[in-house]
This record gives structure tokens, C-alpha cells and sequence, in this order.
């Protein structure tokens, strides 16, 4: 859509930025087609207050709505991981409105076509799958955890085996009920446990 506002011919991109944040920057009771005239006359642009009612009926209108459309996504995305759903699933769901308010805010047919629907439904394809590759690689490392837990648990059993064998061994020392070739051979056999 070509602007034909004064304020926007006049400015470069950057700075016409600058001033639609300046003047969202103010409480809403001063943003008022006099305020646009003064902020419009500090940079250097004289305008009527038709110009300014212009200017704030398109331009900046659109840019308090894309600042509350961002409050809102912010929003959803909360509400969506909340609800225990992923970032992916989020993504899908703002992308397909977007997609479809753009169809329906566009001009023509022609409009509508400059809308890249294959590159974003691709973008939100990654998206997924990065979610399936995080969830096989989660349920591969509780896996793998739940195998290290039984190992350890061997481990400690096959400790507490082996450090009862040495006491009944040193208790068979002790009472010297076996002759010392005996003890070694048992020694030794306990060792290669």
C-alpha cells in the first residue's frame, strides 16, 4: 500500500520509526493531531491538521495495532505453553492466523499472491520436527538414565556382596577353622568377584 501522507514521504524509514515511536510513546490523552503537527514540525515537516489526522488514521493506527497484535501473541504463546503444549504448536497456531489475516487485508488477488505461504508452512514443518527430534531425544535420555540407575543399583549390591563375603572370611580366619592354603584359595576367589 503507497502512503500518501506527507509525514511518511518525508522521512526515511528509520526515522519515520523514530517518530511513530515518539509519539506511541506518549499517554494516550496527549497523542493528539496537534501533538502530530509539533513532533511533525521538529523534524523539519509542516503539515495541516488533515495531514496529521491522515498520518494517525493510517500509518500510526497501524502501528498501534502491530504493537497490540505483538501483545497478543505474547499472550497466547503464555497461555499455549501453559497449557503444556510447545513452542512449535504456538508457533502454528499464530502463523495460520497471520497467514490468514494478511490473505484477507490484501488488496487484490496480486496482493495476495506476494504472500510466501510454502516458505512458511515450511518454517512451521522445521519447527515440528525439531519438536519430534526434542521428544525422542528426552525419551532416549530418561532411557538411558533409567539404565544407569540399575547399573548403580548393581553396583552397590554387588559391593555389599563382596564386602559380606570378605567379613565371613576374616570371621573364618579369625577362628582359624581353616587350614592357610584353604583361606588363600578362598581369598583369591573372592578377589576375581
Amino acid at each position: 500500500m503507497i502512503e500518501r501522507n506527507k509525514i511518511v514521504q518525508n522521512l526515511t524509514v528509520e526515522q519515520l520509526d523514530a517518530f511513530v515511536a515518539a509519539l506511541a510513546a506518549l499517554p494516550g490523552g496527549e497523542r493528539t493531531l496537534e501533538a502530530i503537527r509539533r513532533k511533525a514540525a521538529e523534524m523539519g515537516i509542516t503539515i495541516s491538521l488533515m495531514s496529521a489526522k491522515a498520518f494517525r488514521d493510517t500509518t500510526f493506527d497501524r502501528h498501534l495495532e502491530k504493537i497490540r497484535q505483538a501483545q497478543d501473541v505474547a499472550l497466547q504463546v503464555e497461555q499455549i505453553e501453559q497449557g503444556g503444549s510447545t513452542l512449535a504448536d504456538a508457533s502454528a497456531k499464530l502463523l495460520s492466523k497471520r497467514i490468514f489475516t494478511a490473505l484477507m487485508d490484501a488488496e487484490d488477488e496480486d496482493s495476495a499472491g506476494d504472500i510466501d505461504v510454502d516458505a512458511l508452512s515450511l518454517a512451521v514443518s522445521r519447527l515440528r520436527r525439531g519438536d519430534q527430534q526434542g521428544r525422542l531425544v528426552a525419551a532416549a535420555l530418561q532411557q538411558a538414565q533409567a539404565k544407569l540407575r540399575e547399573y548403580e543399583q548393581r553396583e552397590i549390591e554387588r559391593a555389599a556382596k563382596a564386602e559380606s563375603a570378605k567379613q565371613q572370611l576374616e570371621a573364618v580366619k579369625k577362628t582359624g577353622g581353616l587350614s592357610p592354603e584353604a583361606l588363600q584359595m578362598i581369598e583369591e576367589a573372592a578377589h576375581l568377584l
